[in-house]
């Protein structure tokens, strides 16, 4: 703090002296903090931020006159933001006021010989809250409307989190529960069982489970929210959520591949999923690279893509094995008879059979995200290997600590830092490079954290063990090395060995495994055994104490990762959004009260910063449009109500575009605009030419792993439930008898990967249970309606779903739902079975 006071007392006397130019240069050199500490000292502060408005216009006005055009959007942009906070946007915000005074040496505003002009402050209504409105009681949507706009109207998927809302859930809140604050809706939400993917695709949590940031923002300033709000909030993210497209003919993936059944490939058809979250990262093109639909999105950023084809299952058994009574036909066809007449499966009946299901998104995470992901691992854990062995090479090392070898590494700029730092856990790097020692203590423990801190080991060890010894080449070393370090060498290298077994082995007769005669000269040299064993136990005890270091601070392995981000990184990466977000929420207010900002300059730091941060989804909300102006913000869009109604889908005409929406103009209104504030800019320009800053909703981390998309579990995507669950239900809508899945398609097509193929299709057999556990949790009424054929080699093997009177209508009145049933539901399904 006395370093503080003196620059503040320096740049005050330079400007009670007139020399403002001189105490702004000494400004401009001094580090970020204080830069901040100075700008919002009043007096001083003031006078710098007057100044400053005419300098930088002075310095893009010469760069014009120079032809340097870069320079100059240069110094009409400066003022770079420094890290996550955007500084010095506060001189910014002061704009050019008359310079307060703060004491005697503060210069009167006469003695400041270049002051800039002073703008008119924009005219905007005074900052403040718009009214809540009064809490109605939630009126429940009907079941069809809180599905998702697959883009395909039979296939209305619901969403599991709106049922909750709405009250179809058995977790439902009673009628009475209409406000809670947005929290407490959250740990609700997740204690109920919605599945924590369907909340991150509906933005209510991200991949650490906390509160969205899209979330925050919709519910800021407001301590409790209704149920209104959340299920409002929640119908706009399902807009673009999940979106199924067919593949035209033309467009098929390799429609002419061997098929293990014929009418399957003759009625086949092709499908591409898009689901948001899951495909924006994807850098390798493969399956339907070609394909690009009206609307611009392609196939390749799908995050799934199936076939299907129809078929009379019983008609084409009785064909091939009525003829036939050889042993090998009789065995098989009887595990398929059998599997048939609990069915009660008949000729005629018509069977979707769901086939090809394949993700590139999670083939590329396996071909590409893993195996890098593997290398930097054993990269980092080499890395570590050398430092934790730095201390015990010589006597300058020893004065060392282990944590000031690591500090030194994390904090470089180079690639190799960041892979580093990737691999460790991210509590234990967020604390050393923020120098926050009490928690790396805390995050160690007090032993571990003081062999950790250690800079005494060159005390407790006698330099001659540290000096180098060429001896040691005729050991097999090919350099020369000291005591020390061969005997940390011997300690990593078994870590079952203590050191009274070396100790013996050096110096006792009785010992199986005698020292060679070279080291017992090097020994004896070193003083023998009295001074050589207590440097045996020093070496020990520090390389058992590293070790347990080692295991603390290293983060999840490769393979536990599956090529994904580890949430923990991504939990610490958010919290730049949400540093970010507080300075921008003090700019618009700021703006909303009529100061004097210089909001395009603000902006060229802000498309910056969005670069330096990794920054890649802006968006404002309604309500912070309604901060600043004080009034609906419906009032502040380009276009009126009416015209947003009938808006058409494209340039030439068409369909409505925010049809979808629903006949409400109020949410066609709310459509438009989660469209237009999600575009990729920084800011949002009102109705009157007002720009106001948008904030930060995400941020790209591919560089720690790919994002985890919905339906991730277990360390990899579970890209079968999607696909399975919308061909379920519409194979209903259409008509069919059933569906079927099994693998015997991806085994006559000889798939890459067989072990996990297989596995895939295993689990999309039991995503046909798990709909039917959610439709009909009784196992006793599912009889008839589910059967499996195994071991047959045929294209019958899979699972069965038969679409009886009782499950068609258990689907027209609850639907079948995106996600599947999860958490304490799920156990209490299986509870009540027992």
């Amino acid at each position: 703090m006395a370093a503080r006071k003196e620059i503040l007392s320096d740049l005050s006397s330079k400007i009670a002296e007139g020399n403002i130019r001189e105490a702004y240069r000494t400004f401009e050199e001094l580090p970020i903090v204080d830069q901040i500490a100075v700008h919002i000292s009043p007096g001083v502060g003031d006078a710098i931020a007057a100044y400053e408005v005419g300098e930088f216009s002075r310095r893009a006005k010469t760069n014009i006159q120079d032809q340097d055009r870069l320079g100059a959007a240069g110094n009409i942009a400066l003022a770079g933001l420094a890290g996550i906070s955007l500084v010095p946007l506060f001189r910014f915000l002061r704009g050019a006021k008359g310079v307060t005074k703060s004491g005697t040496k503060v210069a009167d505003t006469s003695k400041i010989t270049e002051k800039p002009p002073v703008e008119e402050p924009l005219q905007l209504s005074a900052p403040k809250d718009p009214p809540l409105p009064k809490v109605e009681p939630f009126q429940p949507k009907g079941i069809d409307e809180i599905s998702y706009n697959t883009l395909q109207p039979s296939i209305n998927l619901n969403s599991k989190a709106r049922k909750w809302v709405n009250g179809y859930h058995p977790k439902s809140l009673g009628k009475k529960v209409q406000e809670l604050p947005p929290q407490e809706w959250v740990n609700k939400l997740i204690d109920a069982g919605i599945p924590t993917g369907e909340l991150r695709l509906l933005n209510i949590i991200d991949e650490s489970k906390d509160m969205h940031p899209k979330f925050l923002n919709e519910t800021a300033g407001s301590n409790k929210v209704s149920r209104g709000f959340l299920d409002d909030y929640m119908a706009r993210q399902q807009r673009d959520a999940i979106q199924m497209r067919g593949v035209p003919e033309g467009k098929l993936a390799s429609p002419d591949t061997t098929f293990a059944n014929r009418d399957l490939q003759r009625t086949q058809s092709q499908a591409v999923y898009h689901v948001r979250g899951s495909g924006e990262y994807r850098g390798q093109p493969d399956h339907y690279s070609n394909l690009k639909y009206p609307d611009g999105t392609t196939g390749d950023t799908a995050y799934v893509f199936d076939g299907i084809g129809t078929n009379n299952p019983l008609s084409r058994y009785r064909l091939a094995y009525g003829f036939d009574d050889t042993a090998e036909y009789t065995d098989k066809g009887k595990e398929i008879d059998k599997a048939f007449k609990e069915l009660n499966l008949e000729e005629s009946d018509k069977i979707t059979s769901i086939f090809r299901v394949q993700s590139d998104f999670q083939g590329e995470v396996a071909d590409t995200y893993l195996p890098k992901m593997k290398r930097d691992f054993t990269e980092t854990v080499n890395v570590l290997g050398n430092i934790d062995a730095l201390q015990l090479r010589n006597i300058n090392n020893a004065s060392n600590s282990y944590a000031q070898e690591l500090k030194v590494l994390l904090g470089g700029a180079n690639t190799q830092a960041g892979t580093f730092g990737r691999n460790l856990n991210p509590k234990f790097v967020k604390a050393l490079t923020n120098n926050d020692m009490d928690e790396v203590k805390s995050f160690l423990g007090d032993d571990l954290y003081k062999v950790f801190t250690d800079t005494d080991l060159a005390n407790r060890i006698p330099g001659k063990f540290f000096t180098p010894n060429d001896n040691f080449i005729e050991t097999g070393y090919e350099r020369s090395v000291s005591f020390t370090e061969v005997i940390d060498d011997i300690f990593r290298g078994d870590p079952t060995l203590s050191p009274q077994t070396l100790i013996n082995r050096i110096f006792g007769k009785k010992s199986a495994v005698k020292a060679s005669d070279d080291l017992k000269d090097i020994v004896a040299d070193l003083g023998g055994k009295e001074e050589v064993a207590p440097v045996i136990k020093e070496v020990f005890n520090r390389r058992r104490n590293i070790e347990k270091i080692k295991k603390k601070i290293l983060g999840k392995s490769a393979n536990s990762r599956g090529g994904f981000i580890d949430p923990a990184q991504q939990k610490i990466l958010m919290q730049k959004l949400k540093d970010f977000n507080r300075q921008v929420d003090e700019i618009n207010a700021q703006i909303a009260g009529g100061a004097n900002v210089d909001v395009d300059r603000i902006i060229g730091n802000l498309n910056r910063s969005v670069l330096d941060l990794d920054i890649d989804k802006m968006s404002i909300s309604p309500r912070d449009i309604e901060k600043i102006t004080g009034k609906p913000f419906s009032q502040s869009l380009d276009k009126t109500p009416e015209e947003i109604f009938n808006m058409p889908a494209g340039p030439f005409g068409g369909p409505q575009k925010y049809f979808s929406a629903g006949p409400r103009v109020e949410d066609r209104v709310k459509a438009y605009f989660d469209d237009i504030a999600d575009e990729g800019k920084t800011f949002f320009e009102l109705a009157n030419g007002v720009k106001v800053l948008k904030k930060a909703v995400g941020i790209n981390a591919k560089e720690f792993g790919m994002k985890i998309d919905p339906y991730f579990d277990g360390g990899q995507s579970k890209y079968m439930k999607l696909p399975v669950r919308a061909r379920v239900l519409a194979a209903v809508k259409g008509g069919q008898d059933g569906v079927h899945i099994g693998n015997k398609q991806a085994i006559t097509e000889r798939a890459e990967d067989y072990d996990v193929i297989m596995k895939n299709y295993k689990s999309g057999e039991n995503e046909l249970q798990k709909i039917l556990d959610e439709l009909i949790p009784s196992r006793k009424q599912q009889k008839g309606i589910i059967s499996k054929i195994e071991g047959t080699d045929t294209e019958y093997d899979g699972t069965y779903l038969k679409f009886t009177d009782e499950f068609k209508k258990a689907v027209e009145e609850k639907g079948i739902d995106a996600f599947k049933l999860g958490g304490p539901v799920e156990i209490d399904r299986m509870l009540s079975e027992l």
